[in-house]
């Protein structure tokens, strides 16, 4: 990141993340933000152009991965608290203002006996999309299990909500 302003920014967007995280489930708190957040990236003034390209470009990808490891300096500093849910949630988010199409993998995996899951941010088109790796975990033995989507998030909650009626 390349100003003390953007850091501000940052720190602020990912300590709300955190505060809906920790108030809901994650699928509550992300469809929530997606709500409040992503009109204004898609209808509004907010976004950048869209682009849908295969492989996110080089100067999107450092940048991203500069915002996910500073996230990560301020955990390690104790001024925050990081995870990789709310790490991955922030640079999607960066990456949809960006015009950069981006969607978060949720994966586990059997360690000593128990199941462990983790999170990180696929930009792009698969199979090419790379990654933004939140701790920067070794993500080979992990199964995705699940991928959150900002619009199919937000299509999949308008469907039910039209569904049961309360659409007008």
């Amino acid at each position: 990141m390349s100003t003390r302003d953007e850091e501000r920014l940052i720190f602020l967007l990912h300590a709300l993340i955190r505060t809906l995280l920790v108030e809901r489930p994650v699928d509550e708190a992300y469809l929530g933000i997606c709500k409040s957040v992503l009109p204004g990236l898609v209808l509004g003034e907010f976004g950048a152009p869209r682009s849908h390209p295969a492989v996110c470009d080089r100067a999107s990808l450092r940048y991203l991965t500069d915002i996910c490891d500073y996230i990560y300096a301020l955990d390690d500093k104790e001024w925050s608290y990081a995870s990789c849910y709310s790490a991955s949630i922030a640079v999607q988010l960066v990456a949809l203002a960006r015009g950069v199409p981006a969607r978060i993998a949720i994966g586990v995996k059997r360690q000593d006996a128990k199941m462990v899951g983790h999170a990180w941010v696929e930009l792009g088109d698969a199979p090419q999309a790379s990654v933004i790796n939140p701790g920067r975990v070794c993500i080979d033995d992990f199964k995705v299990v699940k991928r959150l989507d900002a619009e199919t998030a937000l299509q999949s909650w308008m469907r039910k909500t039209c569904d049961s009626g309360r659409c007008l």
